[in-house]
């Protein structure tokens, strides 16, 4: 049902030209500080690791503080790839930022094999914003956040 859904529906995306689903468990997400600038870019960074640091690196990501160049939006284990097993989405300047993000704050962990960073073009919501806020406010972490405001973007999702 899921494929048939996803190759009759999701891929008829208007413009669609790359498709990735990608399995997020443990998601953690973390509220954009509101002065953010708006023309940020939406990266992922994919994290090989050894298998006995994957917990250490996971908790280590969680307390990230933004920088004025870049912040980390969520972060999860996907193990969606052979020995890709943490991926974490990050807002950032640009993709030069981002490489330094990821030098200065992921990179040097123990236990990390590798990092790949890939440029996310387009996004779809496929829920409402209110059904997402639900989701996700079970699922905030950083302490001291929750009053911070999240960009707004709009209601609902954008018409498949």
């Amino acid at each position: 049902m899921t494929a048939d859904f996803v190759a009759s529906r999701i891929a008829k995306i208007k413009y669609a030209d790359n498709l990735y689903m990608i399995n997020l468990m443990g998601a953690r997400f973390f509220a954009i500080p509101e002065d953010t600038p708006r023309d940020f870019q939406r990266f992922t960074i994919t994290i090989k690791a050894h298998p006995n640091h994957f917990k250490e690196i996971y908790d280590k990501i969680t307390r990230i503080e933004w920088t004025s160049e870049a912040g980390v939006v969520y972060v999860a284990y996907t193990f969606h790839l052979f020995g890709d097993s943490i991926v974490c989405s990050v807002l950032a300047k640009d993709e030069g930022c981002l490489g330094k993000f990821a030098r200065e704050h992921i990179r040097h962990f123990p236990g990390v094999i590798g990092t790949q960073i890939c440029f996310i073009k387009k996004t779809h919501r496929l829920v409402s914003l209110s059904e997402w806020k639900e989701y996700a406010q079970d699922h905030w972490v950083p302490k001291g956040w929750e009053e911070k405001p999240v960009i707004d973007v709009s209601e609902e999702p954008p018409a498949l």
